[in-house]
């Protein structure tokens, strides 16, 4: 199983987890290779310091979501054509997925420098 959010859990977690041990249960519990080599590279990853350079593509990413909602508001508002309307209902398809992205990721960490703006953008994708 692929676990790379569970490899270094934040210390604010730390406490909560021995009622979670179950290491007494598992008899035969080895690390797959799989997960062996994940474990190495998000090591590598973060001693390279990959995770803490936040730079503007969760910004320029709202930005484009933005517009293409815009594009697809007007294409429905605006024209008559069956071709306008199904690809505007395609581009709105392709912005709620890049949005539940961006939930997504803001859920496991986070995504700008600001607490708060990841906090709003939880609450922009509906994954609070």
């Amino acid at each position: 199983m692929f676990t790379l959010h569970f490899i270094h859990p934040p210390p604010a977690v730390w406490n909560h987890l021995d009622k979670f041990f179950n290491g007494y249960y598992l008899k035969d519990y080895t690390v797959s290779d799989v997960s062996k080599d994940c474990r190495k590279l998000y090591s590598k990853f973060k001693k390279m310091g990959l995770f803490e350079k936040k730079g503007h593509g969760v910004l320029i990413s709202l930005i484009f979501i933005a517009m293409l909602f815009v594009v697809c508001v007007y294409g429905v508002l605006y024209s008559e054509s069956c071709l306008v309307h199904l690809v505007c209902g395609g581009l709105m398809g392709f912005l709620w997925i890049q949005s539940g992205w961006l939930g997504h990721d803001s859920g496991h960490y986070q995504i700008r420098i600001d607490w708060k703006f990841n906090r709003y953008a939880q609450i922009l994708t509906s994954r609070s």
